[in-house]
């Protein structure tokens, strides 16, 4: 029975570095946390391991897809799913005609809801290097929309 145990975890440590020596053949999924959920976004214009396809903007990739609702000025956070961030980052909010604004997104990909009701759009693009080899591994471009609720008035007492 130890031999098996044994041989189990050699299999299962063999099989973690043989992943992590390589590279991913499709870019990473990123997804939205918000209020202790996960939600999909849609991954958009990519090059990766060689791999190239371009595609339509954010707010063309949106246009038939369910927006996530969120309160105002709500903390939301991007996640992917590989352990590997990306060497560059940034989120870009655009308007129904791709015109956009820069956010500010923290390092482990925080940013905040608009405060204004509305649906919103975005495109979240990323880059990842080897840079033990300074080469690219790929970038790619993600697309999400978000639906800001409008905050609810509270009625004081006196």
């Amino acid at each position: 029975m130890k031999k098996y145990i044994t041989l189990f975890f050699a299999v299962l440590l063999l099989a973690g570095c043989n992943i992590q020596g390589q590279t991913a053949k499709e870019p990473p999924t990123v997804k939205i946390e918000a209020d202790g959920k996960s939600y999909d976004t849609v991954l958009g214009t990519f090059c990766w391991n060689g791999k190239c396809e371009d595609h339509a903007g954010p707010v063309e990739l949106m246009k038939d897809k369910v927006t996530l609702q969120v309160k105002a000025g709500e903390k939301l956070q991007l996640k992917q799913s590989t352990m590997n961030l990306p060497t560059t980052s940034f989120l870009t909010e655009l308007n129904s005609i791709e015109q956009g604004k820069d956010l500010p997104l923290t390092e482990d990909g925080t940013f905040t809801a608009p405060t204004q009701p509305g649906t919103y759009y975005y495109g979240y693009t990323a880059s990842w290097r080897d840079e033990k080899k300074d080469v690219s591994i790929g970038d790619a471009q993600y697309a999400f929309a978000l639906k800001v609720l409008p905050q609810e008035k509270i009625s004081k007492s006196i």
